[in-house]
């Protein structure tokens, strides 16, 4: 695997991270906030829709030296970002669970590990 490929892949996982971490919290109160509250969800579902279709252009790059591509690129990416948000939501909503350091690492393996299969 090319290390701009675990470079890159880094780098990105690293500003979610560090979003997360300064601001959890707060993003955890929006998440719950959009589960009755159809402005706030509506909102974020653009938000993340956005993220999505970032990823997804990401990973059809990708997918084009591959030679395994991804069955639904699309698909691969949402999961990926519902993932992110998840994990990055659990991490560090509330008191942080773990490091940065960590988190950012338990991302980029499986983030790579789809990437680079």
């Amino acid at each position: 695997m090319p290390l701009r490929l675990e470079a890159r892949s880094e780098t990105a996982i690293e500003a979610a991270v560090n979003v997360y971490s300064r601001h959890g919290p707060l993003l955890r109160a929006l998440s719950e906030a959009a589960t009755v509250d159809s402005r706030i969800a509506t909102a974020q579902r653009a938000f993340y829709g956005r993220f999505d279709a970032l990823v997804a252009r990401v990973l059809s790059d990708f997918a084009k030296t591959s030679s395994r591509p991804l069955a639904d690129v699309e698909e691969t990416a949402r999961a990926l970002n519902l993932l992110n948000t998840s994990y990055l939501l659990d991490s560090f909503g509330h008191k942080s669970r773990v490091t940065r350091e960590v988190a950012v690492q338990t991302l980029t393996e499986i983030w790579l590990g789809v990437v680079s299969r």
